[in-house]
């Protein structure tokens, strides 16, 4: 189906744009976090908020999910 092959090539660019290239609301997702060091990913702003690692843990998940 055309619309359907159109579709996912159009969410699979979306999600590339957000993790590797700068898109329209913020830069690559990639950007952020490449050059954070272990403690700076693991530090947590509270006890019950999450780290940088687990939100990325996460938002790799929903990409890989999806493609």
């Amino acid at each position: 189906m055309i619309i359907a092959d159109e579709l996912g090539q159009a969410l699979a660019d979306l999600l590339e744009r957000s993790f590797r290239k700068d898109n329209f609301w913020h830069g690559a997702l990639w950007q952020h976090v490449t050059d954070l060091t272990v403690e700076q990913a693991l530090w947590r702003p509270t006890p019950e908020r999450h780290c940088v690692w687990e939100i990325v843990r996460h938002v790799t998940f929903w990409r890989r999910y999806l493609l």
